[in-house]
């Protein structure tokens, strides 16, 4: 199975963790004895003579050593990580920066780079990891397969799942069929504990259609984060309808499960917890933090020809 390496690589490298390799311990960290990391875990650390570092494999070295209980195959953890290109020393990413929040999801079975490095150490070490651009999927023999990239990266914590504050009844949708809706959240952050969906605007005709599962429609709609009630999509902003396969793989479930049975013609509010959602990772591109509960008002056009493949899914659809 080829997978994003634990879910924090790729989104920066664009990149996919091919199976095979794995993570080595500080006995063959190799060329990773000369870089110079330093700082406390869960800042910023400061890395040095990064610079021509080479990697044949994926290696490890354990820079602080943690105090808490250890990670297990299967956590789900809080991490925050610095990629360095070696060729040049140049940062790629950092998310000690960042506010946004998520998990990375610890497997020893999908991903062969950053789990082996961080899995039976203590909550709180601070690893440094070495990869190639072939483990990362680079095709072998290119310059990209040869090319080394360094991550810090902390364990910070056990990611918590958020509790329950409210229901689809403390979101209040104003507006008319077709335009842009007003959303107001009652509670923030909301966050519910199922998908649930409410017929907002009945549809005009009695013998419209009825969604069904696989079904491709036309909609338009407005996602808004229960966290902030803040809009992270939006067709209406864009001035035109999208066609949406409503098929597993296709789509978040909470987004399938909350349109089929409804009838073209209405609108429909739908609410949808993490897990039927971006899960515990989130979707940081679009301001999602895992755990976030998300909110969709979906005015139901028709029952649409499928969207072309090459057609650029928004922010609030795509599968993890």
């Amino acid at each position: 199975m080829r997978r994003l390496a634990a879910v924090i690589i790729a989104p920066l490298l664009v990149l996919t963790a091919a199976c095979g390799g794995g993570g080595d311990d500080d006995s063959d960290a190799g060329d990773l004895d000369s870089v110079k990391v330093t700082g406390k875990v869960g800042e910023a650390p400061k890395v040095e003579d990064a610079k021509g570092v080479e990697v044949d494999k994926v290696t490890t070295r354990v820079i602080t050593e943690g105090d808490g209980a250890k990670v297990a195959d299967g956590d789900d953890v809080v991490m925050k990580y610095v990629i360095i290109q070696a060729k040049d020393g140049e940062e790629l990413g950092n998310t000690f920066e960042t506010d946004a929040s998520g998990a990375t999801p610890m497997s020893a079975d999908q991903d062969q780079i950053i789990s082996p490095a961080v899995i039976g150490k203590p909550f709180g070490t601070r690893v440094l990891i070495g990869v190639t651009g072939k483990d990362l999927g680079a095709q072998e023999g290119t310059d990209q397969a040869k090319e080394t990239m360094l991550v810090v990266a902390d364990v910070i914590s056990k990611w918590e799942a958020p509790k329950a504050t409210g229901t689809i009844d403390d979101v209040t949708v104003t507006g008319a069929w077709g335009k842009k809706p007003t959303v107001k959240l009652d509670k923030k952050p909301l966050v519910v504990a199922k998908t649930e969906s409410k017929v907002v605007i009945p549809a005009k005709d009695k013998k419209a259609a009825t969604v069904k599962a696989d079904d491709t429609v036309t909609v338009r709609y407005i996602g808004v984060n229960g966290r902030d009630g803040a809009t992270f999509d939006s067709s209406y902003d864009r001035g035109d309808t999208v066609d949406f396969q409503l098929t597993q793989g296709q789509m978040i479930p909470g987004f399938i499960t909350g349109l089929v049975g409804q009838k073209i013609g209405s609108r429909v509010l739908v609410t949808i917890p993490y897990a039927d959602g971006y899960g515990s990772a989130g979707n940081p591109q679009g301001g999602i933090n895992g755990g976030d509960t998300l909110v969709f008002v979906v005015d139901l056009v028709k029952k649409g020809a499928p969207a072309a493949t090459d057609t650029p899914s928004p922010t609030a659809t795509p599968t993890e």
